[in-house]
């Protein structure tokens, strides 16, 4: 089974996305190990594109990885 997910919320918050699936992921389990930080990623970036379609993996499956995700801290 293929996961991914995205926002369709204004403003987008992948980020708030992916930390709350963690924790319901986590919860829903009673196990803290349940979900990884690495899994959730993969979920929202490659398994996102996976759902798609083959074509939004064409840079990926060739070894042309590019960003799909930026994080920038604010914080001083």
């Amino acid at each position: 089974m293929r996961v991914g997910f995205g926002t369709d919320v204004a403003p987008h918050n992948l980020i708030e996305e992916m930390r709350t699936a963690l924790i319901l992921a986590r919860n829903a389990a009673r196990d803290l190990a349940a979900a990884t930080t690495k899994g959730i990623f993969h979920a929202a970036m490659v398994g996102g594109a996976e759902a798609l379609g083959p074509n939004d993996l064409a840079g990926y499956r060739s070894g042309q990885r590019r960003a799909s995700c930026w994080l920038i801290c604010t914080a001083r």
